[in-house]
């Protein structure tokens, strides 16, 4: 399906499409258990992984976001090729109010051992403030998405797009698409607030679940975005 993109993501944009997604991710983790580790939210970071090929996280705060990503198969990459590696250079330009966000958060999910160190190993990245428009790059766009970026291509469509692609993804039947529409209002309404599945929401699950496992995985997944099964 094709993804129209008119415009560089912003913050609102980048946060409603991390929660569509892991919304996403929790309902289908319930018939797919094993994929139950692509994406997770610790606190208000996201991180997310395509198998072993790409990994990123986004750091949340209440004005400001930071994203990193690594992609193997990057000519950027370290371990690829002998280069001298500087993650700052992915940073030039940033805002310094926004370097706990990145140094501090971030980048804590992307270490790596490299020539016998634990160092944080990225080849991209971009920030953005929750109020002064699109994200931000040492890189262009194109560059992001081909250097990592591409992970979250779902992430900055608008939602009914999003949704669309997903289904297509995940193969997600109508009682899922219903469900994760009723509980991503839910969470739109009000960001942080514990939400407590419906008898009706915890039935569709359990006729999607796998079995017993699967329904746990999404249990725990749903934890994590503070929806109580």
């Amino acid at each position: 399906m094709a993804r129209n993109i008119d415009r560089l993501p912003d913050y609102p944009t980048l946060w409603r499409g991390t929660m569509l997604a892991m919304l996403t991710h929790s309902i289908s983790t319930a018939r797919f258990p094993d994929f139950r580790h692509e994406q997770t939210m610790d606190g208000t970071n996201y991180c997310v992984r395509n198998g072993q090929s790409m990994n990123g996280t986004i750091a949340f705060s209440e004005t400001a976001l930071v994203a990193v990503f690594f992609e193997t198969n990057s000519e950027r990459s370290p371990f690829r090729r002998h280069i001298h590696y500087d993650v700052d250079r992915y940073f030039e330009g940033m805002p310094s109010n926004l370097q706990s966000l990145a140094y501090g958060q971030a980048l804590q999910y992307m270490i790596e051992e490299y020539h016998g160190k634990p160092i944080p190993v990225i080849t991209t990245a971009f920030w953005a403030d929750r109020t002064n428009g699109p994200v931000e790059s040492a890189d262009d766009w194109d560059s992001v998405i081909a250097h990592g970026g591409a992970l979250i291509r779902n992430h900055i469509l608008e939602p009914k797009e999003a949704i669309e692609c997903w289904t297509e993804e995940l193969d997600l039947v109508d009682d899922e698409i219903e469900l994760i529409q009723r509980l991503f209002v839910r969470r739109m309404d009000n960001a942080h607030a514990p939400i407590t599945l419906s008898e009706e929401d915890r039935r569709v699950l359990e006729r999607t679940a796998c079995d017993t496992t699967g329904l746990e995985a999404a249990r725990e997944k749903l934890l994590e975005l503070n929806i109580i099964l």
